[in-house]
């Protein structure tokens, strides 16, 4: 074969291995915007185009463009939320991390995430979501989720429940273990509880802006379990509602009641 013939071939195949490339990639983006509710492939592609940009420029003017608002975080410390692009702009290396902008560089199409409440980018750092805009559909960054780093964080408050007839609080103490403590209606918190539990767990539940934490702590055959919302399942939680307690026996629900 002739030197000029060769690289007739070469082209030929690379440009071959081109096509087939691209065609893949078009099929895991049009496959993962189907799951995810969305109808236009084409405006993720740009989006994702977009988002890769602002990872590997650092570019926080960028990011916020892309991004819901309030934009959900969940750490170590719990979940919060960034209210506008300004807060976003001025917190963007504590958010959008080295870490983040690495898992979002290192996905490629077909190993993104997709599911039915939105497309994720490495092990779930970063959560899309698909919005429905008038008469179209955006794509907006709409949770992200920073590494533990494999404590509870410091010691204090983790979350309070306020139910009906009963009011929780749930802390960590010095060794960093977890501590659940009841006061029941109309006992004063100022007064000792009369209900505390130790030794409990702490669980992330869910995906992108379903992810909740969870906190169970057992008591004998009773398992007393106080979650953040996630997204809403067969019963839809009550306006002002912040959270969910549940107390089951084996495997029996025995108890539940709305946190606020």
């Amino acid at each position: 074969m002739s030197l000029r013939l060769f690289s007739y071939v070469l082209v030929f195949l690379l440009l071959v291995a081109s096509a087939v490339f691209a065609s893949a990639q078009d099929d895991s983006f049009k496959s993962c915007v189907q799951a995810a509710g969305g109808r236009d492939r084409n405006q993720f592609v740009q989006f994702d185009h977009e988002l890769r940009v602002a990872a590997a420029k650092d570019d926080p003017e960028l990011l916020v463009f892309l991004a819901e608002y309030p934009l959900r975080i969940n750490d170590d410390n719990g979940t919060t939320t960034i209210a506008n692009a300004a807060t976003l702009y001025r917190r963007f290396h504590s958010v959008f991390t080295q870490e983040v902008e690495g898992a979002v560089l290192a996905t490629k199409p077909e190993n993104l995430i997709c599911l039915a409440n939105g497309i994720g980018y490495g092990s779930g750092d970063l959560w899309v979501g698909v919005r429905q805009r008038s008469n179209s559909q955006q794509y907006v960054i709409s949770s992200i989720n920073l590494k533990s780093k494999g404590q509870l964080g410091p010691t204090g408050v983790r979350f309070v429940c306020r139910a009906n007839d009963q009011r929780i609080l749930i802390d960590t103490v010095a060794d960093g273990a977890l501590r659940y403590r009841a006061w029941k209606q109309p006992h004063s918190v100022t007064e000792r509880p009369d209900f505390a539990l130790s030794s409990g767990t702490e669980v992330i539940e869910g995906t992108g802006g379903c992810a909740h934490r969870v906190w169970s702590f057992r008591n004998g055959d009773h398992v007393n379990s106080v979650s953040e919302l996630g997204c809403s399942g067969e019963v839809s939680p009550p306006h002002g509602a912040t959270g969910h307690l549940s107390i089951t026996t084996g495997t029996r629900e025995t108890g539940e009641e709305w946190c606020y």
